[in-house]
């Protein structure tokens, strides 16, 4: 289970709700994220959607604008 003591490795689109223009997609880049959680490298939102997933797990999220870039 994810926890801030542990690094995880993350594949992600990110996309607006109104016209789903994508603005991050980790499938297209070289690499995934690797980052651990509770340091401030992912927006809260992020952050509390991963914070209780399992390993190799999949999950879409709606993330409101207060919890993401405003």
């Amino acid at each position: 289970k994810v926890n801030s003591t542990k690094y995880l490795t993350v594949d992600l689109i990110g996309a607006t709700v109104t016209d789903g223009k994508i603005f991050n997609n980790t499938f297209e880049q070289t690499n995934p994220l690797t980052l651990r959680l509770g340091t401030g490298q992912l927006i809260a939102g992020l952050e509390t959607g991963l914070a209780d997933m399992q390993a190799a797990a999949t999950r879409q999220g709606l993330i409101p604008a207060a919890e993401a870039y405003g």
